[in-house]
């Protein structure tokens, strides 16, 4: 594996046409693929109390399979169902490590916001308020006087800033950890590292990358949500697009 690269921003936008064109090729196969996700995952949330912490756990297991499934089809094998199940058979006891950690560590990032909503002036009193019934939020929808609600907005909106600050540096990281375990076979603190790295030093492209899916979402939304049947399936791929630049010069985009 190569040490992550640094490319032009204009790559932002080249995953995704790229990866819509590996999609394009196997379209069936990864709408059923996705679908069969969706459905395991939901089944798996409906377990008492547990279900939500073990979907995390194996959504890292799943994603790593479909990163294979990428690299397979590429390479000019067939993409299958078999593909989604991959990652139990390679890399397993990483990959749920993986997913165990981000748990963890979303675990801490609460416990932090946790503690800055006591810190910040006046926001114990508004969750305390909010979860009374009392909170200035519920004044302004009865009075329309929005200064009874601009210190709320101004505390959440805050907050909110904060979180995402916070859970950036998270994303990147985890980004293409589940990419480099199965298809480089790197520990998990390497491929956390080389994770963070790699957005990190792109991330101009990531930019347009991000901004490109933000508009694709919108799109996707619009006819009843049914667009997002081909945006899910094309944004794992657009995972694996730009880790297999980023990582591996020698990967060609799909033609």
């Amino acid at each position: 594996m190569n040490s992550p690269r640094v490319l032009s921003i204009t790559r932002g936008l080249g995953w995704w046409t790229e990866a819509f064109s590996l999609f394009r090729k196997s379209f069936l196969t990864w709408m059923g693929i996705v679908l069969l996700l969706i459905i395991i995952i939901l089944v798996i949330s409906l377990i008492p109390i547990l279900g939500s912490l073990i979907s995390q756990v194996l959504i890292p297991v799943f994603l790593a399979g479909l990163m294979l499934g990428c690299r397979d089809q590429e390479n000019g094998k067939t993409l299958g169902v078999n593909h989604l199940f991959a990652g139990f058979s390679r890399q397993t006891g990483k990959l749920i490590g993986l997913g165990a950690s981000y748990i963890v560590i979303m675990m801490v990032l609460a416990i932090i916001l946790g503690l800055l909503i006591l810190v910040i002036p006046g926001g114990r009193e508004i969750i305390s308020n909010l979860v009374s019934g009392q909170s200035s939020i519920d004044e302004f929808m009865h009075s329309g006087d929005l200064q009874e609600v601009q210190p709320a907005l101004q505390f959440f909106l805050v907050i909110s800033l904060i979180g995402i600050a916070l859970y950036l540096p998270i994303l990147m990281a985890y980004w293409f950890a589940p990419a480099l375990i199965i298809l480089d076979e790197l520990s998990i603190v390497e491929a956390l590292k080389s994770s963070f790295l790699a957005c990190l030093y792109n991330i101009l492209p990531f930019t347009i990358y991000g901004l490109a899916g933000i508009i694709f979402m919108v799109i996707a939304a619009i006819p009843f949500g049914l667009g997002y049947i081909i945006l899910i399936p094309v944004g794992f791929i657009s995972i694996y697009k730009a880790y297999a630049d980023i990582f591996h010069r020698q990967v060609q985009p799909a033609g």
